[in-house]
């Protein structure tokens, strides 16, 4: 009869203890197997005393609400101005339209009192206005802008 060698003797040696030391932790026999541990003794912890947190009162305070200031519109009463025309001026005419008589040019910062209008021709929307010297006449609208008096 042939001997195993030592190798496997040990390794089912070891299968052995290891098979013993499972079974002994499935059926609970390791307590009773293991010396008794000492019961830990009942230590007193302090408990945190609770203090009252402050109150966060809110006081409503009044808002001040941003009146919008007023543009002012272009309308017979009212003021414009002469801008955007550069070099080529705004023309004063006899009448709205593209077609009728040009009194003069009016350049650009020219203060004017409007008149009346509007009125619409030639795709334009016409004002009826008044310069600071006295002479009155119509000019496009494009040109012109509404300031206050």
């Amino acid at each position: 009869m042939r001997r195993a060698p030592a190798w496997q003797v040990l390794v089912a040696l070891a299968l052995v203890v290891i098979a013993i030391i499972g079974l002994c932790r499935v059926t609970g026999w390791t307590g009773r197997l293991a010396p008794p541990s000492p019961t830990p003794a009942a230590t007193s912890i302090p408990m945190p005393t609770f203090t009252s947190f402050p109150t966060l009162t809110v006081t409503p305070t009044a808002l001040s609400t941003a009146t919008p200031t007023p543009q002012p519109l272009l309308m017979p009463g009212g003021q414009a101005v002469v801008q955007g025309t550069g070099a080529q001026q705004l023309r004063l005419r006899a009448g709205p339209g593209l077609d009728k008589e040009m009194l003069g040019t009016l350049p650009d910062d020219t203060r004017l009192k409007v008149l009346d209008g509007p009125e619409t021709a030639d795709g334009y929307k016409w004002w009826k206005v008044q310069t600071e010297d006295g002479l009155v006449g119509w000019v496009a609208g494009d040109w012109l802008v509404p300031i206050a008096p």
